[in-house]
């Protein structure tokens, strides 16, 4: 993520104060660089699979982009979904999103990039996006309710021995 950081700044900036030049190399920059990544067709992370908080901040992203131009830019919503896929299947009954059995919810904040694509979703009038925003704010609740659960003993070997 530490790579692609600067994105967040640029389409927070195309949504507050458009710049037709700049958008578009900062859009261009963008398409050039994520495949080297992630297959945003698929959802395949191709570089550091098991680092659950690329992916989650990924999701926070595609989710800036969108907001970004909502008409010009729905396929990245749907990108979104499809890294949101790749959390989900990281999630466990306890509602932790984990690397193998470490527990990372709260590695910047897995949930908040799941919820922001939901708070997304919810505010698309369309069902497939209804539907979505409920199996994502769910997993998000989930993982919240998990953490506040454990509050700071997330890696107390009793709890992961459990799991």
């Amino acid at each position: 993520t530490e790579s692609w950081y600067g994105h967040f700044s640029s389409f927070l900036a195309k949504k507050h104060y458009p710049d037709t030049k700049l958008d578009q190399l900062a859009k261009a920059n963008l398409d050039e660089i994520i495949p080297y990544m992630y297959n945003l067709e698929t959802g395949e992370v191709i570089v550091i699979p098991w680092r659950v908080q690329n992916v989650a901040l990924l999701i926070s992203l595609l989710v800036d982009v969108y907001e970004s131009d909502p008409v010009n830019y729905k396929a990245y919503i749907d990108y979104a979904n499809n890294m949101a896929e790749d959390l989900l299947r990281r999630q466990t009954e306890d509602g932790a999103y984990r690397n193998n059995k470490t527990h990372y919810t709260s590695v910047i904040y897995i949930a908040k990039s799941m919820l922001e694509l939901a708070l997304c979703e919810k505010n698309i009038n369309e069902e497939v996006y209804q539907e979505r925003y409920k199996k994502h704010y769910d997993s998000a609740r989930r993982a919240v309710n998990d953490l506040e659960k454990l509050k700071e003993r997330i890696e107390d070997d009793a709890i992961i021995k459990n799991w």
